[in-house]
C-alpha cells in the first residue's frame, strides 16, 4: 500500500492504494482545497498555506504512508520525445543531457526518461525525456522535510499519465486525447495507437462553465486535430477524455462532441481501478492514481 500526492492549482490529492497485477486498489482518497494562488503551474508560491494544510491532513489521518510518492506538474518541466541507443543508464543520461543542450543553463537541470515504446531495437528506443530546474524539485523536498514525510518516488505528470494509460490496458491501440482541466488551465496529452506523442498546455481566459469557455476549449482541441494530421501518421483522434470537470460544466461533452464531431466523455475504467467508496473517480485523482503504478 502506497500513498501518492499530487498538488494541482485547486487542491492536494492524496491516494492510499496498491497494485496487483492488472488491478489498482485505491482504499482512501482525501482532497485538500488550496488557497487560490498557494501554487501556480506547479512553483510553490505559498510554503506556509501547503505546509500547514499536509500537517493538518497527516495528523488527521494517521494511516498515511511518512513516505510517499510525489507528482509535479508544470509548464516549467521540459520534455521530449527522443529515440536513443539501448544502452546502460549512465551512457543514456549523457544522450538525453545533450538533447536538451539549446536550453540556457542546461547543465544545471536535472534529468529523467521512461521508456515508451522498444520498437525495432536496431533503430532505438523510444523513451519520454525531461529536464527540471533543480530548485523546483527542492521547494517540494524543502516542505515534505519540515513534515518529516520522505519523498521515496517522483515523478512528473506526463510519466503518471502514461503509466496510467498503459496500464488500464483498454486504450493501446486508439488515437485519443486527455484534456485535463486545473483551475483556468488546460493540459492535453495526445496518444497515438497508445502511445504518447505530443502535449500542449493552455491558459483560459473565460470563466469556465460559459458558453464562451467551452467555444474557447473547443478551439483548443480543434487545434490538436488539425495538428495530429499534420503529423501524417495515418491516424485520426478518436476520443477526447476529460478530468478535472466541475458542476457548472454539465453540458460540456455534449457541446464540445457537436463541436468537434468527436466522441467527448469523462475518462473512466472498467474495472482496473476498484475504489473503497464508489463516490471517488479516476478523473478526480488521474495523476495520483498514476503515480501508484
Amino acid at each position: 500500500m502506497a500513498t501518492s500526492i499530487y498538488i494541482s492549482n485547486e487542491k492536494i490529492d492524496i491516494v492510499k492504494g496498491s497494485v496487483k497485477s492488472k488491478k489498482i486498489k485505491i482504499k482512501n482518497v482525501i482532497d485538500i482545497p488550496i488557497t487560490e494562488g498557494s501554487i501556480i503551474n506547479g512553483i510553490i508560491t505559498d510554503e506556509n498555506e501547503i505546509t500547514q494544510k499536509l500537517r493538518e491532513t497527516f495528523e488527521k489521518n494517521p494511516s498515511l504512508d511518512k513516505k510517499i510518492r510525489l507528482t509535479v506538474d508544470s509548464g516549467s518541466i521540459y520534455v521530449k520525445r527522443l529515440i536513443v541507443p539501448e544502452l546502460k543508464v549512465r551512457k543514456l543520461s549523457g544522450i538525453i543531457k545533450d538533447n536538451f543542450s539549446e536550453i540556457e543553463g542546461y547543465e544545471d537541470l536535472l534529468y529523467d526518461f521512461a521508456t515508451l515504446d522498444m520498437q525495432d531495437k536496431k533503430d532505438g528506443v523510444l523513451v519520454l525525456a525531461c529536464a527540471v530546474e533543480r530548485e523546483l524539485i527542492q521547494s517540494y523536498y524543502d516542505i515534505f522535510d519540515k513534515l518529516d514525510i520522505k519523498i521515496e518516488k517522483i515523478n512528473i505528470s506526463h510519466a503518471c499519465a502514461i503509466s496510467l494509460i498503459s496500464k488500464v490496458g483498454t486504450l493501446s491501440k486508439n488515437t485519443f486525447v486527455i484534456s485535463i482541466l486545473d483551475k483556468n488551465n488546460i493540459n492535453n496529452l495526445l496518444f497515438v495507437n497508445g502511445i504518447y506523442s505530443y502535449s500542449n498546455r493552455t491558459r483560459l481566459v473565460q470563466q469556465r462553465g460559459t458558453d464562451e469557455c467551452e467555444s474557447e476549449i473547443a478551439s483548443n482541441l480543434s487545434s490538436l486535430i488539425q495538428f495530429n494530421k499534420s503529423e501524417k501518421n495515418g491516424t485520426d483522434i478518436e476520443n477526447f477524455y476529460f478530468c478535472g470537470t466541475n458542476e457548472n460544466e454539465e453540458g460540456l461533452f455534449d457541446a464540445l462532441s457537436k463541436d468537434l464531431e468527436r466522441s467527448v466523455s469523462e475518462f473512466k475504467t472498467r474495472g482496473n481501478i476498484i475504489f473503497s467508496n464508489d463516490k471517488f473517480n479516476v478523473a478526480e485523482h488521474f495523476y495520483a492514481i498514476g503515480n501508484l503504478i
